[in-house]
């Protein structure tokens, strides 16, 4: 008996099935390896929030500096972890910014480089804030836990050695006051935003116009050391409260009715 083949119209019919499948199973693909991107950013935050803890304890209380030991050593970003400072602490090597024959297409392996935080393209403005700054984490700058300038005390990013560090731990409410949190938006949202290295974008709610999808997509890491994965809108919060009332530094504008 002569065998009978596969029709043209059998053909397309599984090709269909299995196109319909692989769209069905992609996204849980993608899923998984943003949520394993997201433990290996939360490990790396946990090392990271050990290391300044041990820093702190080791320089009676005070914080990380603008600059590590010398003004070579001075980031553009006075709101990006400064991991010169804690370079005995972390055991890796430490580069400086925006490197000479480093591209930023291969991402380092060292602790305070988010998994997320990878090049996006061949503009300068999609280069990772790694590249351009030496980390891919926020640590709280000049009017957290570094004084303001005293020239500007409103400047957010300033690099004047007169701002100094303050004692973190001295902060009012350790569970909601971020020690360590990812840099930028876009880490593991799947959203794209240009690191605009001239006037980089703390503030999500900035955005114009604001993005759709407000997920938890921000690893956050408190002062009491717990993490947490936390919206744009709710780490502009953090932002604020450690900038604000939960200093100690704090005072209100207008005094309560029942002091």
């Amino acid at each position: 008996m002569r065998k009978r083949g596969f029709t043209l119209v059998e053909l397309l019919v599984v090709m269909a099935i299995i196109a319909i499948l692989a769209a069905m199973i992609m996204p849980v693909l993608m899923e998984a390896k943003d949520a394993a991107k997201m433990k290996r950013c939360v490990g790396n935050l946990r090392q990271l929030g050990a290391a300044v803890a041990l820093y702190i304890d080791d320089h009676n209380g005070f914080g990380l500096p603008i600059d590590a030991t010398t003004t070579e050593h001075s980031y553009d970003n006075a709101w990006v972890l400064h991991v010169k400072a804690m370079k005995s602490y972390v055991g890796q090597a430490v580069q400086d910014p925006r490197p000479s024959g480093v591209t930023g297409y291969q991402q380092p392996n060292v602790i305070w480089v988010c998994p997320g935080d990878v090049c996006r393209g061949k503009a300068w403005n999609d280069r990772p804030c790694w590249w351009h700054w030496g980390s891919s984490y926020l640590y709280p700058g000049p009017t957290a836990y570094i004084s303001p300038s005293p020239s500007s005390p409103k400047d957010y990013m300033t690099k004047d050695p007169l701002a100094v560090p303050r004692r973190p731990m001295s902060w009012r409410v350790p569970r909601r006051d971020i020690l360590l949190a990812d840099y930028w938006f876009d880490f593991h949202s799947g959203y794209r935003v240009d690191k605009n290295v001239d006037q980089p974008q703390l503030f999500w709610m900035q955005l114009n116009p604001r993005p759709k999808n407000d997920v938890r997509c921000i690893n956050v890491l408190f002062l009491d050391l717990h993490a947490a994965a936390v919206t744009p809108y709710q780490r502009d919060d953090l932002i604020r409260y450690v900038q604000g009332e939960d200093s100690p530094d704090y005072r209100p504008l207008v005094a309560p009715l029942y002091p």
